[in-house]
């Protein structure tokens, strides 16, 4: 931590705002046309080595599971759960807590 707080208070506070938007917008470009996919190519080549990009279904795919993880869990386990399935994971729970707790 104090490494990290060395750098920042020699680091130009521009710059550090630059990388803090880079940090937020790059992964967002992978969302959008294929345009502005195609200026993140050279960018992710030099930094992970990966000349070719996922297919985009797969990017969804991995965003939806990443961000939509709880909602999802809950609505596959409402719909295609069994009760005593649920019954089960529900007492599970309830007796992992009451150790911690």
């Amino acid at each position: 931590v104090r490494n990290v707080s060395q750098l920042l208070a020699k680091t130009e506070k521009r710059t550090i705002a630059n990388y803090m938007v880079a940090r937020m917008v790059i992964p967002a470009l992978s969302l959008l046309s294929e345009d502005w996919r195609s200026l993140t190519n050279g960018y992710r080549k030099a930094l992970f080595g990966q000349s070719k990009e996922k297919p985009q279904w797969k990017k969804c795919i991995s965003h939806l599971s990443s961000y939509m993880m709880v909602p999802l869990s809950s609505y596959y386990v409402r719909n295609y759960f069994k009760e005593e399935s649920k019954k089960a994971a529900d007492d599970m729970v309830s007796y992992v807590l009451k150790e911690f707790l």
